[in-house]
C-alpha cells in the first residue's frame, strides 16, 4: 500500500507495475493522497519531484506556476478500512514525517504496524504541519513502544553516543543505544537521517 501526494508518482509507479510487474498488481494499491493533517493542497501534474513538500506544500489555489493540481492529504484514520496489520511502513516525506507519525500512533499502540523505517527532517517540521517539540515528543513515544531503534547508515556525522550494531543481510552501519533527542536536535540543525523501529 502506498500513499503520494504527486499524480504523476502515482502514474509512474502504476505504469511500471503494468508493463514490468503485472504479476504484483493484486498485492498493490496506490492511494494518490498524502497522509498527516487534512489538507487540500497544490501539486506538479509532470513531475515526480524527488524533494517536493521541503520548505512546505503550497495551498490549493495558491501555487505558482503551470501545470498544478489539487490533491487530498487525509489523516490515516480514514484509511483505516484499508490497514489491517502492515508488515513495514516506509515513510520518506520530505519533512511531513512528524505529522504522519503522530497520527500513525494509535496504529501502533493497537499493534498493527510491526515496523517503520522513516525519513527524518527535523529542520521541515515547522513547514509540514509539526514543530521541533511536536515531533521529538512523537519520536520518543515510538522509540517507547519499539523492542528495537536502529538508526541507519548515514555518509553525515551522529557526534553523539551510541553503539554499533550488525546485522546479516543489512549493509553500513547500523547504531543503537542512542539518545532520540540528541539526533533530532542535531538533525533540527540540518540533514537527515533513517530510523527503523521495530515493535515485534
Amino acid at each position: 500500500m502506498a500513499f503520494d501526494l504527486q499524480v504523476y508518482c502515482v502514474k509512474i509507479v502504476t505504469e511500471l507495475l503494468q508493463t514490468k510487474n503485472a504479476h504484483l498488481l493484486p498485492n498493490i494499491e496506490i492511494f494518490n493522497v498524502g497522509l498527516g493533517t487534512p489538507a487540500i493542497v497544490s501539486v506538479p501534474d509532470n513531475t515526480c519531484d524527488g524533494e517536493f513538500g521541503q520548505g512546505g506544500v503550497p495551498s490549493a489555489g495558491n501555487a505558482a506556476g503551470p501545470a498544478k493540481v489539487t490533491a487530498s492529504i487525509v489523516d490515516p484514520k480514514h484509511m483505516l478500512p484499508h490497514w489491517t496489520k502492515a508488515a513495514l511502513v516506509k515513510v520518506d516525506t520530505e519533512g511531513a514525517e512528524a505529522d504522519i507519525l503522530t497520527r500513525l500512533l494509535p496504529l501502533v499502540e493497537a499493534g498493527r504496524i510491526q515496523h517503520i523505517v522513516a525519513e527524518l527532517m527535523p529542520s521541515q517540521w515547522p513547514n509540514r504541519g509539526s514543530s521541533l517539540e511536536a515531533g521529538l515528543a512523537t519520536m520518543k513515544r515510538l522509540t517507547a513502544l519499539s523492542k528495537n531503534t536502529i538508526l541507519l547508515y548515514d555518509p553525515g556525522n551522529f557526534p553523539f553516543q551510541k553503539e554499533q550494531l550488525t546485522l546479516p543481510d543489512i549493509p553500513g552501519e547500523l547504531w543503537v543505544n542512542f539518545n532520540m533527542e540528541d539526533l533530532v536536535r542535531n538533525r533540527f540543525k540540518g540533514g537527515g537521517c533513517n530510523v527503523w523501529w521495530s515493535f515485534v
